[in-house]
C-alpha cells in the first residue's frame, strides 16, 4: 500500500522552503503551505517570530516547523485521498503532489475523469471526493494492469491543465518549465514497471 512519507518527501523537493513571490497566487508559503489559503495554520506564528530575528528566512530551518508541515499535509491531503489504501505508490504520489500543487478536489476530479476514460464500465460521479466507488475503480484499474495507463493519462491531463492556466494567466508562464519537470518527474522509468505491490 502507498506510503505517506515517500509521497511527502517527493513533493517537498518541489515545494522548497520559504517563498513570497508576487507572481504566485499562493502568496507567502513555507514548504508549499500557503498563508493566503491556510491563514490559521499553526506554523505561521513561528514564521512571524523568525521574521523578527536575524537570519530570516534561514532561521526557519530551526523553528520546529517540520512536524507541523507533515501533520498539515497528512490531514489535509493524504487522508482525504484515502491514499494509504491505494496499491500503487507512483499513482498515489502523483495525485498527492497534484493535490498539494493545485487543490485537493481538482486533483481528485482529474483522477475520476481518467478512471472513467480508462474503464469502460466506470461511471464515476466527478465530485472531487474519494469514496468507495472511486477506490473500487482504482483497484480495478490496477488489477487489470491499467495502472501505468492511468498514471500517464493523469499526468498528461495535469500538464494540459497547467498549460491552460498559463495561457489564462500570463504572469504564470515563467513557471511552465518547472511545472513540466514536476509532472514528468512522476513518470516511471521505461525500464521499470509501475509498482503495484
Amino acid at each position: 500500500m502507498a506510503r505517506f512519507s515517500s509521497a511527502l518527501q517527493r513533493t517537498l523537493r518541489w515545494e522548497g522552503g520559504y517563498a513570497h513571490d508576487p507572481a504566485d497566487p499562493g502568496g507567502e508559503t513555507w514548504q508549499g503551505v500557503s498563508r493566503r489559503a491556510h491563514p490559521d495554520w499553526e506554523g505561521w506564528p513561528r514564521v512571524d517570530a523568525c521574521k523578527r530575528q536575524p537570519g530570516f528566512p534561514g532561521n526557519l530551518a530551526n523553528a520546529g516547523l517540520t512536524p507541523l508541515v507533515r501533520l498539515f499535509y497528512r490531514e489535509n491531503y493524504w487522508l482525504p485521498l484515502l491514499a494509504e489504501r491505494w496499491a500503487s505508490q507512483p499513482l498515489a504520489q502523483a495525485v498527492f503532489d497534484a493535490a498539494v500543487h493545485g487543490g485537493l478536489r481538482t486533483a481528485i476530479r482529474r483522477l475520476q475523469r481518467c478512471l472513467n476514460l480508462l474503464l469502460p464500465t466506470s461511471a464515476l460521479h466527478i465530485d472531487g471526493v474519494v469514496g468507495q466507488h472511486t477506490l473500487k475503480a482504482i483497484e480495478q484499474a490496477l488489477a487489470r494492469d491499467r495502472g501505468e495507463d492511468l498514471l500517464h493519462a493523469y499526468l498528461s491531463l495535469r500538464l494540459a491543465s497547467l498549460l491552460q492556466l498559463a495561457e489564462r494567466r500570463p504572469a504564470s508562464k515563467r513557471f511552465v518549465r518547472g511545472w513540466l519537470r514536476r509532472c514528468v518527474g512522476f513518470l516511471p522509468s521505461e525500464h521499470n514497471k509501475l509498482d503495484t505491490s
